[in-house]
């Protein structure tokens, strides 16, 4: 079993993506009820709002990587 520790650890990691499928969901529905097509932009836009989410994750964890190697330099 894992700690309470590992569990929020967990939570974190994902933390982009549940923002990057509401926007997907939102802007699919906009879309589709403006076009009449709800059908087709629904799923598009959840898939690239779940691709959205994993690429801000992505970029957080590069952020963060970069800012503890920086941390152990001395800036000029």
């Amino acid at each position: 079993m894992g700690t309470t520790e590992d569990l929020h650890e967990s939570e974190s990691d994902n933390s982009k993506l549940p923002i990057g499928i509401a926007l997907g969901v939102s802007i699919g529905t906009t879309v589709g009820v403006s076009t009449g097509n709800i059908g087709l932009w629904l799923p598009i836009d959840v898939a690239i709002g779940a691709s959205l989410g994993v690429g801000l994750n992505t970029a957080a964890k590069q952020e963060g990587s970069n800012e503890e190697s920086g941390s152990n330099e001395t800036s000029m």
